[in-house]
């Protein structure tokens, strides 16, 4: 954690609006990501991102630096979203980052339509397993968090993450094997 990112949480905790305003627009685009993974929905996304931000507000004095202000912040976002989730009964899919801009220039249009296509397959694929399922695979492949990290913001055992790795992963391959012509290990490899 940065000296900046220790003021602003100071600051917060004291009061300040416009350091809790700068906190919120370091984490907003990735706390949004998590929720929107999880939920497929963006005005509940909309929502939720919001309530997250006014439980952070108001629990900030109890943060103890003890994990990362980024797992901390992650773990209310995805415990609020498994709540909602839960208390609304409704599905829940995912959808990977857009490609960058320059990435889309640089690429050629072969690439980018296979690319697009892949993308759009794992989206569909991605969206038939559960929340738990989707939400420990994108942590764990597109935001590149470790095990440990996930099990900060989860509160699953180290052993649970990877067994929900491993079935999703497997649930993954089934889909897109059986689903596709070509197989997970054409697209990756």
């Amino acid at each position: 954690m940065s000296k900046n990112e220790d003021y602003l949480i100071q600051a917060t905790a004291e009061g300040d609006m416009q350091a809790f305003s700068k906190l919120m627009s370091a984490h907003k685009d990735y706390v949004y990501s998590i929720v929107f993974r999880m939920t497929r929905n963006r005005p509940l996304t909309d929502e939720i991102t919001q309530d997250c931000f006014v439980r952070v507000f108001k629990k900030i004095k109890g943060y103890k630096a003890e994990s990362s202000f980024k797992s901390w912040l992650y773990t209310i976002a995805y415990r609020l979203t498994l709540d909602k989730l839960k208390s609304e009964k409704r599905h829940r899919s995912t959808d990977l980052d857009q490609p960058s801009v320059q990435h889309m220039m640089s690429a050629s249009v072969e690439e980018n339509v296979e690319k697009q296509e892949v993308r759009s397959t794992l989206e569909a694929a991605i969206r038939q397993l559960s929340p738990k399922e989707a939400s420990v695979i994108t942590l764990f492949y597109f935001k590149e968090l470790s095990i440990k990290e996930i099990q900060e913001i989860t509160s699953l055992e180290m052993n649970n993450i990877k067994i929900i790795l491993h079935r999703g992963r497997s649930k993954l391959k089934d889909v897109l094997t059986q689903n596709h012509s070509k197989t997970l290990e054409e697209w990756m490899g």
